[in-house]
């Protein structure tokens, strides 16, 4: 059997940004920072563009070798189950069903609700412009 690996973008909220650069929510707003909004209420932060403002860079994505859970995607996503569940209501995500006790979110569509594929890692630089 073999095994897909699929890289998803890391993504952090407002605040925990805030709290990884040591500055304001108001200020992270104001930087020109790639924002995603999977929905009204939720703003995330990708770490591709968070790392140049870091002085040690952290990982910018994160690896998997399987078609995420439910509680992965909603780890990944920074949401709840009911909120991954009106995403695949409304046609955004879609399940894989194949195992009666295990719900798998397709990689596809969660990849590109957290805003595409991963960056390739020559293109990001850790510097301060």
């Amino acid at each position: 059997m073999t095994h897909i690996t699929h890289r998803y973008p890391r993504t952090h909220r407002v605040s925990e940004a805030a709290r990884l650069l040591n500055m304001s929510e108001r200020n992270i707003y104001n930087l020109r920072l790639k924002k995603l909004h999977p929905s009204k209420r939720l703003t995330l932060i990708t770490t591709h563009s968070l790392n140049r403002y870091l002085t040690e860079p952290l990982a910018d994505h994160i690896t998997l070798d399987h078609k995420p859970t439910l509680r992965e995607a909603c780890q990944l996503l920074h949401c709840t189950r009911n909120y991954i569940c009106k995403l695949e209501q409304s046609g955004r995500l879609s399940f894989d069903r194949t195992d009666p006790t295990l719900i798998r979110v397709d990689p596809t569509p969660l990849i590109t609700l957290l805003g595409g594929p991963v960056p390739h890692p020559t293109l990001h630089s850790h510097t301060l412009n």
